[in-house]
């Protein structure tokens, strides 16, 4: 729990008793100036320091000369720190202090390798290995680098193996295209276009396999204002005919296989 400190409290009193209960909630003071005041979080007071009715209190907050006691309906701020509660004569000497508490969280942070800042479980370190369990990286907001293939195991799929998205119609790539390969499934004869870069972002560098699996011949085609480098033309020759398209830059791509002008 963040709690709030402040150096220049001077001490006070009480100018009214404080009762024994944890109904006792209000604490008036002579002059609380300086003191905190729970904007940032709750904060201990002493009572009757170093006599038999000393009593640490967690408070919640102070507006002018009044103390409002920590009450959450679970946890209650008196007799905190390993204290009891106790009721407070009139003119009790009432501090603003720094407990064991605190102290003793400060240390636990400190030296914790399974708990810090209200996570649970092994804390991932910067400069030691570690095995990750139990987590999502996002690629959106991730770079993972210098990966080689052999350092990649146990993937659900094989880098070294393809999807394929069949298609029964003349059809446009799309961003999940990349690595694929696309299979056009047509009786007739049909074209496969490649969008432009504000369109469909593919990075460059990106390969998608064409293969014509149905009768009709595909036509690659270029989309508004991309260009497709290829020889000797952007047709597929014949059926089971295929090509493998590479981006090259923002708007050109290479296509390279059994084409046909």
């Amino acid at each position: 729990m963040r709690r709030q400190y402040s150096g220049g409290a001077q001490p006070a009193v009480l100018t009214q008793a404080l009762g024994n209960s944890t109904a006792n909630l209000t604490i008036y003071c002579d002059d609380l100036t300086n003191w905190p005041d729970g904007s940032v979080g709750p904060f201990y007071i002493v009572i009757d320091r170093a006599k038999a009715a000393e009593e640490k209190i967690l408070c919640v907050s102070r507006a002018g000369n009044v103390l409002t006691v920590f009450n959450d309906g679970i946890t209650n701020g008196r007799a905190a720190d390993g204290t009891s509660i106790t009721s407070h004569a009139a003119n009790a000497a009432t501090e603003h202090i720094f407990t064991a508490t605190d102290a003793n969280e400060a240390n636990l942070h400190v030296n914790s390798s399974t708990t810090v800042h209200g996570i649970t479980g092994a804390v991932v370190g910067t400069t030691f290995t570690q095995t990750l369990t139990n987590k999502t990286i996002s690629g959106s907001s991730n770079t993972l680098t210098n990966i080689a293939q052999s350092s990649v195991t146990n993937l659900a799929t094989s880098l070294t193996s393809v999807t394929i998205n069949p298609q029964t119609a003349s059809y446009t790539l799309v961003l999940g295209d990349a690595g694929k390969q696309v299979e056009m499934l047509v009786a007739t004869a049909n074209t496969l276009t490649v969008p432009p870069n504000s369109s469909v972002a593919f990075p460059t560098g990106t390969l998608i396999l064409i293969v014509q699996t149905g009768a009709g011949q595909t036509t690659i085609t270029a989309g508004a204002g991309v260009t497709i480098n290829s020889t000797p033309g952007l047709k597929l020759r014949t059926q089971w005919s295929s090509a493998v398209l590479v981006k090259r830059d923002t708007n050109t791509w290479f296509a390279a296989g059994d084409l046909s002008a």
